[in-house]
């Protein structure tokens, strides 16, 4: 398996932590120059190049930049238990894909903050270093060992993080939630970040109604766990209702230049990950 690159999508020079560009080509953060096209992806088609020069195709450079800012924000909440016991737990799922991408910032030295939101939410400033990053995981799993919020706290989340002034990073967003953001902080944070929300799902939960879910408690403190609750659940069609969300989701995301990415625990998710990742790196853009 091939190690996690983070990549940046945004062509601004403050999301990085130094003004070191790497010296190798490839498309990710800043414009480089023009080439001749040779049966590349036709979606990095310079088309204004291409349509001047009359019978030439032209295709665009990108220069990528090392030692970014990456700033993590979990959700913890009693749901991320939801699952049986022979399964993998979405929490289980969370703590590999934290661990992937603090195992990356390692690898390029990008400075790492946290923000936990749950009953006892936790604030770490970035900062680079080894240290750092052991004392985050460290952190981490001492929150999950104390009891869960029991109510779905991604609004909050997002306050937190503008309050708390989170701008000119690679935003990461942990979460279970399918939250439609507050429409405010939203854009504050998306216009001065570059935000990843990845969304980690258990496939049960797109085909179980809530009476049947309630059966499936949370494994260490028996607490029952939903994945958004702000629905009134009378509709039957519950798979209608959480595709619903989940598209008006993507759009939001897709609108705001923020991505979108759905992780589920009966995936390899962690070369998931990568994949999205690669394709932040080849096309700019991820594919939701």
């Amino acid at each position: 398996m091939f190690p996690l690159e983070l990549i940046s999508k945004k062509r601004s020079t403050s999301l990085f932590s130094g003004n070191q560009k790497s010296h190798h080509k490839g498309s990710g953060i800043e414009f480089s120059d023009i080439r001749e096209y040779n049966a590349e992806d036709s979606r990095l088609i310079d088309w204004k190049a291409t349509a001047k020069s009359g019978n030439q195709t032209y295709i665009k450079n990108y220069e990528e930049w090392k030692e970014l800012r990456v700033f993590i924000a979990v959700n913890l909440q009693s749901s991320l238990y939801f699952g049986r016991k022979d399964e993998k737990t979405k929490m289980e799922a969370l703590y590999d894909i934290l661990d992937e991408i603090i195992t990356a910032c390692s690898k390029e030295n990008h400075s790492l903050g946290m923000y936990l939101e749950d009953s006892d939410t936790a604030f770490i400033p970035s900062k680079p270093g080894n240290k750092q990053r052991q004392y985050i995981r460290e952190i981490f799993l001492t929150h999950t060992q104390k009891k869960p919020s029991e109510v779905d706290n991604f609004q909050s989340l997002l306050t937190q993080l503008v309050n708390h002034k989170i701008k000119n990073t690679l935003l990461i967003l942990l979460s279970d939630s399918l939250e439609i953001p507050d429409t405010k902080n939203w854009k504050i944070l998306t216009k001065q970040n570059d935000v990843v929300r990845i969304h980690i799902k258990n496939p049960l939960e797109e085909n179980q109604m809530p009476s049947e879910r309630s059966q499936l408690l949370h494994i260490s403190t028996k607490k029952h766990g939903y994945i958004f609750d702000a629905f009134n659940f009378k509709d039957t069609n519950y798979s209608s209702l959480f595709l619903e969300q989940k598209n008006k989701l993507v759009q939001i995301h897709r609108n705001s230049g923020s991505d979108y990415f759905e992780i589920t625990t009966e995936w390899n998710y962690i070369r998931k990950l990568q994949y999205l990742f690669m394709n932040r790196k080849k096309y700019g853009f991820n594919h939701h």
